[in-house]
């Protein structure tokens, strides 16, 4: 596969971890598709992190996003306490077809369908009355109908009283 030779200019307005070479003005080397696609990936999770963090401050939780930094996910979903969706990342829509925008005050159940393990589904249910947390992989569906295998890792999000105010999932396609 053949690479473009770009110039990237100011780098310093990318994060530390997507700069590869730094010069006073500017950086010339071969970026590969590959690169490109990579790099917007990274710099949506920063923007999920980012966004993450700020509901962390607004609602007092002791969780340090930091933990999440060198993790792989797809999408992060925040709920309340009544599985209500939150806030979910960018990364929500390449993951499931839904806009995070569309799936706000709605349950991350709409996901589930025909072959969603009833067990699972009484699992992740147990965890969350019991204000646990959980990891596990089911089956979901896409807005399209789609299938997919999803790891999910659900973190229960309290204030430093250890009150559970609302849910993290950490999801990945597997």
């Amino acid at each position: 596969m053949m690479s473009l030779d770009i110039v990237l200019e100011n780098l310093n307005d990318l994060p530390d971890s997507l700069q590869k070479q730094k010069s006073a003005k500017t950086c010339r080397h071969p970026l590969l598709a590959w690169d490109m696609i990579s790099m917007t990936l990274k710099e949506e999770k920063i923007e999920s992190l980012r966004k993450l963090k700020s509901l962390s401050q607004e609602y007092q939780w002791s969780f340090d996003t930091a933990t999440l930094v060198k993790s792989k996910f797809d999408a992060l979903v925040v709920t309340d306490l009544n599985q209500k969706i939150l806030w979910a990342s960018i990364g929500f829509e390449r993951m499931t077809g839904y806009k995070p925008a569309e799936v706000i005050g709605l349950k991350p159940s709409l996901l589930q369908g025909a072959k969603t393990e009833p067990s699972t589904k009484r699992k992740i249910k147990k965890a969350i009355s019991n204000l646990k947390g959980l990891e596990t992989a089911l089956i979901n569906y896409k807005k399209d109908g789609t299938e997919y295998l999803c790891h999910i890792r659900i973190i229960p999000l309290h204030r430093e009283n250890q009150q559970v105010t609302h849910f993290l999932a950490v999801e990945s396609s597997i």
